[in-house]
């Protein structure tokens, strides 16, 4: 009996939360000094994209024999292939240098006012609060790249990601992690006013036509 209440307490709970997020999915980006935060991540996924191999061999789809013993099949350029994508996004949260920041609260008599994170050296994260720092930015890093995956995927494949602008995408275009809601969702119009009527693509740098 108490350990039915107990899981009927347990669902209740989580159904709860579930609908908070829904609700307000703002929440699910609490975090102290938030752009900072963002920030950080976006370094992290611009070293990893900085560090790739750039002379990889093309996907090989050929896998089928046609009647002449010919193979069939398409070759995909690595650079706009889904494993590329994959290999650079998948646990990148947990494998990259991400865990390792931790937060610097704002220091008033500086005129500091927001919270900010540093990357601390490696093998230096250690204490309970150190230790809670760490998943909470990790938590945080998994969220973003949940909500941007899509259109992140679609800029890789498309080519707009360069040496320098993933934090722009991420922290101002894609998500608004560091400007307001309302400048946000302007920007965000914008984007989708400056689409191709016919190829439904757009220049997200400088929001003209192609």
């Amino acid at each position: 009996m108490v350990a039915h209440r107990r899981h009927h307490f347990l669902l209740e709970t989580f159904c709860f939360c579930a609908i908070i997020v829904a609700l307000f999915p703002e929440k699910a980006y609490a975090i102290a000094g938030k752009c900072s935060a963002c920030k950080a991540v976006s370094a992290e996924l611009q070293e990893a994209l900085n560090k790739e191999n750039k002379q990889r061999n093309h996907i090989d789809m050929r896998g089928r024999l046609d009647s002449k013993g010919q193979r069939y099949g398409k070759l995909i350029p690595y650079s706009v292939s889904e494993q590329r994508y994959l290999e650079l996004v998948e646990d990148f949260c947990e494998t990259s240098r991400v865990p390792d920041y931790q937060l610097s609260k704002a220091d008033l008599s500086r005129n500091e006012t927001e919270d900010s994170w540093y990357k601390a050296p490696k093998g230096t994260v250690r204490g309970a609060q150190a230790k809670t720092e760490q998943r909470e930015i990790q938590t945080y890093c998994e969220r973003v790249m949940e909500e941007v995956e899509e259109e992140l995927q679609t800029l890789l494949y498309e080519e707009k990601l360069n040496e320098t602008n993933v934090e722009q995408y991420v922290c101002y275009e894609l998500s608004p992690q560091c400007v307001s809601k309302a400048e946000w969702k302007k920007k965000k119009k914008d984007r989708k006013e400056g689409m191709d009527r016919h190829t439904g693509k757009y220049d997200t740098a400088t929001m003209k036509e192609l």
